[in-house]
């Protein structure tokens, strides 16, 4: 009686995970069977500067993975189609310009995957720590999307127009310090009032 009751509560609750992991799959070869990723990567197109390619293929790249759900399918489909086309804008060479854009695609690819909610990843992780699945999405968005936007704001937009790498570093620290700073004084700010 114990061990049937356990199998039962067992299927029902690994019941909604299953649902939510097929459909992931089906949404996910929907967008490679529509083209996606390279319509993303085409919207783009060829003539742009430069310097803000890496930037504008980390946000490409973050897209691509939110909507499909999958980092490894993302590096699949812009490794051959972007990594061309910053190697075109640089006349050529493999220079500094291609380089970040590897990185961009490698860390959108990533960033997209770890705040989509349809990412096998992110649906194993609500499951195995027993969490509702989109409060955990929820919950892990916020810290995504800043660290997403700081590498954006202070890696990849200040790289491509050749500043040092230390610099952005020291940028990044400054950033979050303020931000920190700024949420421990609203929630102190929240608490006085609230005694």
């Amino acid at each position: 009686l114990v061990i049937r009751d356990g199998v039962k509560q067992g299927v029902q609750s690994s019941l909604l995970p299953m649902v939510i992991l097929v459909l992931a799959w089906s949404l996910k070869a929907a967008c490679d069977e529509l083209g996606t990723g390279p319509f993303l990567v085409a919207a783009v197109g060829d003539s742009i500067n430069p310097a803000v390619f890496p930037a504008i293929v980390f946000v490409v790249a973050g897209m691509t993975s939110f909507a499909t759900g999958t980092s490894y399918g993302t590096m699949a489909i812009l490794m051959p189609t972007a990594v061309p086309i910053a190697f075109a804008l640089e006349g050529n060479t493999y220079g500094l310009i291609t380089m970040i854009t590897f990185g961009a695609i490698l860390d959108g690819s990533i960033f997209g995957d770890h705040c989509s909610p349809i990412s096998d990843t992110t649906i194993m992780s609500s499951i195995s720590s027993s969490s509702d699945h989109m409060h955990h999405v929820r919950t892990q968005f916020p810290y995504s999307l800043t660290v997403g936007v700081l590498a954006l704001v202070c890696g990849y937009l200040p790289a491509g127009f050749g500043m040092p790498s230390w610099l952005g570093i020291i940028l990044a620290v400054g950033l979050i310090s303020a931000l920190f700073f700024a949420l421990s004084m609203r929630n102190r700010e929240e608490s006085a009032g609230s005694s």
